[in-house]
């Protein structure tokens, strides 16, 4: 694979290709491979001073350095890896589970640890601090030790368990997270699912697999790159903004810049087109390429990375204006683009888990469409609480239709669903249900779309529109269907309207003309009345 390595030589990140190579972050050494090991440290310089312009990572160019947090989806790759069977390499779940929790990027080898540039062991907190570089992640390791693939400058490496476990100390102020820990009622929820699937020695392999490789990047990974961006406002609105250097990379601009870092990973290119990441940019891409909402329709960016995008790089011009208040707008704009490939996730694999559903689902001979379940639930639960928030008996629907019992759903009334008796109330019917909340969610029947198989769209899965929940507007409608149960058509019939107004107005004059006409022969008639009178007679 292709990795990134900085050399002091140039203070620019340089290419080098060669299959399983390893960056070790040491201070400021030149981290050279040759022939698969690590070449020999020269002393560490002080701390690189900031380039003015740091690396593009999928089309947005932070103002801080954040390479390093990106590279949080190798462990993401190495967890997918792990939990599928290749043809070649079995499943190996522990080997999952250890870089989920400890980090990957293979384990410190005896010369990195000799090699390792550190400074002494109760100076280790100053890595990074006071004109000191960045240590290695070997420091007074072993060789059992993870060497990282997201590696601190402190020398401390990044891993998705800590995201997932971070929530109640880094963001029980924020909004997202008190909504989907207040709903699982578990402020470590998103481990939880993980080691759930993890621990269950009676669940299927197939469903494993998806349950462990979406819960840690759509609920762990997903979570903190919300986090930054609220913790990037918190920052901006504290006046934190500005280094020494009086460039604007202080802790709000580099929280801002960490979140797109999580968010696209450090496979997808500069640019953004190689579509080979694992975190929310390639969840978009796939989503939207399947519900037809990617820029060319089934192919290319998603709609929503590029509208993400675009807010992304907003939000940081506005954070280096100081312009705090306005960068909110940017920040709810991503969330809600985070959100749609969760709900286009829901409704598709709703319809692919559904045995009664024309959909193959068979997968290396499992005939109850376990992993279809899996994906499903693995969806539905990244996007359940909001739902919940939105209409607490719409969440419950989709429990009931894909939940998967187990600890995080403990007090939802998961029913012991056996396999191939999930989605008891039919896809379009959990579609419809989900469908009901867009408008509380922000979204749209044009951005969700309709999902499309060889282009042909199965019965059912039509897009919704403004007019009715059930579908067949092919995705042209740019507002929320009504709830279900009020998507009734009312028949309309086109009328012209011009004549009826000329008819109205000539029967309002011949309305006048007759009173006028009855009035004057009233006139009239009391008129001779008179004269009669006055000639000593009276009208018959």
């Amino acid at each position: 694979p292709t990795r990134r390595v900085r050399g002091d030589e140039s203070r620019r990140w340089r290419r080098v290709d060669r299959p399983g190579a390893r960056r070790e972050r040491s201070r400021g050494e030149v981290s050279r491979y040759r022939s698969g090991r690590l070449a020999t440290p020269r002393r560490a310089p002080a701390a690189p001073r900031r380039r003015r312009s740091e690396t593009p990572i999928a089309g947005y160019t932070p103002a801080t350095n954040v390479i390093p947090h990106s590279q949080i989806d190798l462990d993401q790759q190495e967890i997918n890896a792990a939990v599928k069977s290749d043809g070649v390499n079995p499943i190996d779940f522990t080997q999952a589970w250890f870089v989920y929790s400890e980090g990957g990027g293979g384990l410190c080898t005896q010369a990195d640890i000799d090699g390792a540039s550190c400074l002494p062991q109760a100076d280790m907190a100053k890595c990074s601090k006071d004109g000191n570089g960045p240590c290695s992640s070997c420091c007074y390791k072993t060789t059992s030790d993870p060497k990282g693939n997201s590696v601190k400058g402190s020398g401390s490496i990044r891993t998705l368990k800590g995201f997932a476990m971070s929530g109640e100390k880094k963001m029980s102020t924020e909004e997202m997270y008190p909504i989907y820990s207040a709903y699982w009622g578990d402020a470590n929820y998103a481990d939880t699912f993980v080691m759930s699937a993890y621990n269950d020695a009676n669940m299927s392999p197939t469903m494993k697999n998806e349950l462990i490789k979406k819960g840690t990047a759509y609920q762990a990974n997903w979570m903190y790159v919300l986090h930054e961006f609220e913790d990037a406002i918190a920052d901006c609105l504290a006046g934190d903004i500005y280094a020494n250097d009086l460039t604007p990379s202080g802790a709000a601009p580099h929280a801002w810049d960490e979140g797109w870092a999580f968010y696209a990973g450090s496979l997808e290119g500069e640019d953004g087109t190689k579509s080979d990441g694992v975190l929310q940019y390639n969840l978009a891409n796939k989503r939207g390429g399947r519900m037809m909402t990617a820029v060319a329709g089934a192919s290319g960016t998603a709609t929503a990375n590029v509208r993400a995008l675009a807010a992304a790089k907003t939000g940081r011009d506005l954070i280096a204006k100081e312009q705090c208040e306005e960068a909110k707008a940017s920040m709810a704009s991503i969330k809600k683009e985070m959100v749609l490939p969760l709900i286009q996730g829901t409704i598709e694999y709703a319809y692919k888990a559904d045995p009664k559903s024309d959909y193959p689902c068979k997968y290396e001979g499992d005939d109850a469409c376990l992993k279809e379940w899996g994906e499903g639930w693995a969806f539905a639960a990244g996007a359940l609480p909001l739902i919940d928030k939105c209409d607490s008996k719409v969440a419950a629907m989709v429990v009931a239709n894909l939940g998967v019992t187990s600890p995080i759903t403990a007090g939802k009334e998961t029913p012991e669903t056996k396999a191939g008796e999930q989605v008891k109330d039919g896809y379009v019917k959990v579609k419809q249900q989900v469908e009901s909340v867009f408008g509380c969610l922000g979204l749209t029947c044009r951005e969700v779309g309709e999902w499309t198989s060889d282009g042909n769209v199965p019965a059912g899965m039509e897009a919704c529109t403004g007019s009715g929940g059930g579908g067949g507007g092919g995705g042209s409608d740019d507002t929320p269907p009504p709830p279900p149960g009020k998507n009734k058509k009312t028949k309309k019939t086109d009328i012209d309207e011009v004549p009826i107004i000329i008819v109205c107005v000539i029967a309002a004059v011949l309305l006048l003309l007759s009173c006028c006409m009855f009035m004057k022969w009233r006139q009239t008639e009391a008129r001779l009345n008179e004269l009669q009178v006055a000639k000593g007679g009276t009208m018959a």
